[in-house]
């Protein structure tokens, strides 16, 4: 169950990975900095920079390079290497308890969020791993592994949203 690529897209890859490191290490520098602390009445422009800039910078290299969509494409239907990806929850993770730590994040959503994403990343290799075994118990534990990281996801979202009502009622003086 090897992901196996030809060299030209094994490039881009890496390519690929080192912007994606780049810009996660940018967005973990900027938090540290404060560049994302903006009163709550305006909405954080470089926050809102940080989370689409990937995502776009993404869907633009998908529609330009065919074998990174080639590579994308294997990544669906490989499910042990796009599971082994999600390690770099361990960074977002970080990042919240470090914004907590500064005082720049209620607890409230740093911590849940903060520990939930770290648990989900530092286990990743190690679901794909079990995964990748083709044993039976690795199929369970790579199911229980993602209904975990998507509860981790829908909970630290429903946090966030009700932390962010509560902050900006006060705020508001509500």
């Amino acid at each position: 169950m090897a992901l196996v690529l030809p060299r030209s897209s094994r490039s881009q890859v890496v390519l690929v990975t080192y912007i994606i490191l780049a810009w996660m290490v940018l967005a973990l520098l900027a938090g540290l900095t404060g560049l994302f602390v903006v009163p709550l009445h305006q909405p954080p422009l470089a926050f809102a920079l940080a989370a689409v800039g990937p995502v776009v910078l993404w869907i633009v290299a998908y529609a330009v390079f065919p074998n990174l969509r080639a590579f994308t494409r294997a990544l669906v239907d490989n499910p042990w290497g796009i599971t082994a990806m999600q390690a770099y929850r361990v960074v977002a993770g970080l990042a919240f308890l470090v914004a907590y730590w500064r005082g720049q994040l209620p607890a409230d959503f740093a911590l849940p969020a903060g520990w939930g994403d770290i648990l989900v990343g530092v286990t990743a290799p190690l679901v794909a791993l079990t995964f990748a075994s083709q044993r039976p118990f690795g199929r369970i534990v790579f199911v229980l592994w993602n209904l975990l990281g998507i509860l981790d996801l829908v909970n630290a979202l429903a946090i966030g949203a009700v932390v962010l009502v509560f902050l900006q009622s006060a705020a508001s003086g509500v």
